[in-house]
């Protein structure tokens, strides 16, 4: 599979400047995908509806905000435009912090990144400079009408761009309002046997595999070929243990 870049920037920190590629760090083309169709088998098409059922063409609609129930203030497509912010090549690190400081919670979506034309010498020296203080860079990169919050982090021998979520974008766990509870030692002891026997020395991402994907995919095989298809047995209800010491008993017996 060909990767195509997503898009072109500047990195920069200082004075010192990096052209760059974007690229998609997920490929979308491995997922299953089903259109909507008519009982003919003809495919549907989406359209918008005002509350008469008159259909609006998409060069008649306007952006409204709902500023209270059912009351809205309007913008034309020209006035998202003036107001949205226009992208721009620049994408300079505002400051640096410790990796273990940006929450995974705060990642929305990555990309990988590589160097440009005559970017290269600089790439590699921000990439080894921040896989050696283990930190991570904070920039802005206006794109598509918004400005993004990014980090910029060591990625093997290269870098990669993680877009975050703004402080107001994201739920903080405290809300939950979740009471510890208090963990004897033996009970501390047994989880950790428990893990350890479970334990791999690094993350093989091969091992793991969409079982439902599979499931649908060999039954679009089946149909293609006029085939019928199994259904998957269900699985017989795990037994449910409330005490929390016989659980991990039973758990490092099983393992």
């Amino acid at each position: 599979m060909s990767i195509r870049s997503t898009g072109k920037s500047v990195l920069s920190f200082g004075m010192v400047s990096i052209p760059i590629k974007l690229f998609t760090t997920s490929n979308s083309a491995t997922r299953v995908g089903f259109n909507q169709l008519d009982p003919q088998g003809r495919r549907l098409k989406q359209q918008y509806v005002d509350p008469d059922g008159n259909v609006v063409e998409r060069n008649q609609m306007l952006k409204g905000y709902e500023f209270t129930k059912d009351k809205f203030v309007t913008f034309t497509q020209d006035e998202i435009k003036l107001i949205a912010e226009a992208s721009s090549p620049n994408m300079g690190i505002e400051e640096f912090v410790p990796a273990s400081q940006i929450p995974s919670t705060f990642i929305e979506k990555s990309y990988y990144l590589s160097p440009d034309n005559g970017g290269a010498r600089a790439y590699s020296l921000l990439a080894k400079v921040l896989k050696e203080t283990d930190k991570v860079g904070l920039a802005k990169w206006c794109c598509r009408g918004k400005t993004n919050l990014v980090m910029i982090a060591s990625h093997g021998d290269g870098l990669a761009l993680h877009q975050l979520f703004y402080a107001d974008e994201v739920v903080s766990f405290d809300e939950l309002c979740v009471a510890p509870e208090v963990i004897n030692d033996a009970e501390l002891r047994m989880a950790k046997m428990l893990i350890e026997q479970v334990s791999k020395p690094k993350f093989e991402p091969t091992n793991f595999v969409d079982d439902v994907k599979a499931r649908i995919e060999k039954a679009i095989d089946a149909k293609i070929n006029g085939q019928t298809f199994e259904p998957p047995k269900e699985e017989p209800a795990k037994e449910q243990i409330f005490d929390l010491m016989t659980a991990l008993k039973a758990s490092l017996n099983a393992a």
